[in-house]
């Protein structure tokens, strides 16, 4: 009874440490094929590059489907293959999740923005690559008009 509780004394410290590491948010995902399988990608192309597709519905239903589409190389020559493809599927997963939150009518892809200024809500194309960068981004109208004043 005792001898076989004492002999695996190490059982019991791995067991804290692995209470202590650190572990991942639980929207990220771990590898790229948990990633791939949770946001519903199917592979439609294996030839030189892994090609994955997944259908986008438009939340009001009278619209076409549309797709996203994203490649990927079979033979990564880069140690950040993993990240970025993670980071790009992440990115991606946003797009959609912000077209729903915002019910684009016209159901157009893009990410949406809020003016700071003006508070509406616009596709990022509204928006300047500098104005994107920044915490509360402008759009070009409000910042056009700033520039004439």
């Amino acid at each position: 009874g005792d001898g076989a509780d004492n002999s695996d004394g190490d059982g019991a410290d791995n067991s804290e440490e692995a209470e202590h590491k650190c572990a991942p948010k639980p929207s990220r995902h771990q590898t790229v094929r948990e990633a791939l399988k949770a946001g519903g990608w199917k592979l439609i192309r294996m030839k030189k590059h892994l090609v994955y597709r997944r259908k986008i519905k438009s939340e009001n239903g009278d619209e076409k489907e549309s797709h996203q589409t994203v490649t990927v190389s079979k033979t990564p020559s880069d140690w950040r293959t993993k990240k970025n493809i993670l980071s790009n599927l992440r990115r991606l997963d946003e797009e959609v999740k912000a077209g729903d939150e915002n019910s684009n009518p016209k159901g157009a892809p893009g990410l949406w923005e809020q003016c700071s200024e003006c508070h509406e809500n616009m596709t990022s194309d509204n928006f300047s690559k500098n104005q994107l960068k920044r915490k509360n981004p402008r759009c070009k109208q409000c910042v056009g008009a700033a520039q004439e004043e």
